[in-house]
């Protein structure tokens, strides 16, 4: 939220987090203001031994973990070469006059005399050269040459009224509605989702992205499947190993004639379970990635890994939603903070497209 010199903004994002969360919504704190996709949901907590996630589920009702897990599993026998949507959120919106700059249009150096960008910075576009892409973002023109990657400019909406809860929301439901309550991802899901399957919506984050709020189907958030882990203060590496396997171990052990022991043991059992089960999932730090995904943008190479890792194992996944690092409403400082995002968010992709293409790769052609 540094990123951003505007309160309004700043004010959104730390209340949509707060009250997302708890799965309450956001409080309204503009006039007028509409309330996000998915505010009401309710929300359950998971630990699903059927895919081996820690998930959070919105819309599932009543729905007994047994089920869920069933229709994971059932999902997951079906879900061979399926397609999956993920969709990549630029909090704020990039400046796409800098992204894909005209740079050799005189009104752009007028009008912008401190951010216009060298006329020979960065890559052509292939399509017309009279634009050249942000030199932050040569990955995004890597994938473009590749043909894996389309623009499509001057995309908006009529009568913007400037507000950033507005816009935003509106970005999310994809309609002009300030009364819609489910993502545009959500919506499709009612229609070709199930029941039982809350991994056929997945957020990759700390709380629900809007745009996959669904009315009639359950959607799940992971923050983070290498998240899920015990700690220790002070132990790390072969001790930390060494630790987590005794935990296990004793777990599996079963005292006798005590109940309440008895319990613990199941309980640190189940976890070191989960955390094993996990740990598959837990790529992009040289483990079980073929590809080495960049160190910058906080968690979201590392998101991307895991999700690359989940499609190859096959997990019935149909919509997965994610945040790029950043926040692009740069009001101030824009010229470093937005090639900052742009290049990790790029370079991410980038990184994420080679580990679906790698060879050996299930998800690979």
């Amino acid at each position: 939220m540094s990123a951003c010199g505007c309160n309004e903004f700043s004010r959104s994002e730390a209340l949509r987090r707060a009250a997302a969360e708890a799965g309450r919504g956001l409080p309204r704190i503009e006039a007028g203001m509409p309330l996000p996709a998915g505010t009401g949901l309710d929300r359950r907590a998971f630990l699903t031994r059927a895919a081996g996630l820690a998930l959070a589920v919105y819309g599932a009702g009543r729905l007994p973990l047994g089920a869920l897990e069933e229709g994971i599993a059932r999902a997951q026998g079906s879900s061979s070469g399926q397609r999956v949507l993920v969709s990549v959120f630029l909090d704020g919106g990039a400046d796409s006059m800098s992204v894909l700059f005209p740079s050799g249009d005189a009104a752009y150096r007028k009008l912008r005399p401190t951010l216009a960008l060298p006329a020979s910075a960065g890559q052509a576009f292939a399509e017309d050269e009279r634009l050249r892409w942000h030199p932050a973002a040569a990955a995004l023109a890597t994938l473009h040459d590749e043909g894996k990657l389309a623009v499509l400019p001057a995309v908006g909406y009529t009568d913007a009224n400037q507000s950033h809860f507005t816009s935003r929301h509106f970005w999310e439901v994809g309609a002009t509605s300030a009364s819609l309550r489910t993502g545009w991802l959500g919506r499709y899901l009612d229609v070709v989702g199930t029941q039982d399957n809350p991994l056929q919506g997945l957020s990759l984050d700390h709380h629900l992205q809007p745009s996959l709020a669904a009315g009639k189907v359950p959607v799940a958030t992971v923050e983070a499947p290498r998240a899920y882990d015990f700690w220790a203060r002070g132990v790390w590496g072969d001790v930390e190993t060494r630790m987590l396997e005794a935990i296990g171990s004793l777990g599996a052990v079963q005292p006798p004639g005590d109940k309440a022991r008895s319990q613990a043991a199941a309980a640190a059992w189940q976890t070191d379970r989960l955390r094993r089960q996990l740990s598959g999932f837990a790529a992009g730090d040289g483990g079980s990635s073929p590809v080495a995904y960049p160190t910058e943008g906080g968690s979201f190479p590392q998101r991307l890994a895991a999700l690359a890792a989940m499609l190859g194992a096959g997990l019935p996944l149909r919509c997965v939603a994610l945040q790029a690092p950043g926040h692009y409403d740069t009001h101030a400082n824009q010229a470093d903070e937005l090639a900052n995002g742009i290049r990790a968010t790029s370079t991410s992709l980038l990184a994420f497209q080679r580990d679906l293409e790698a060879p050996g790769s299930p998800t690979g052609s």
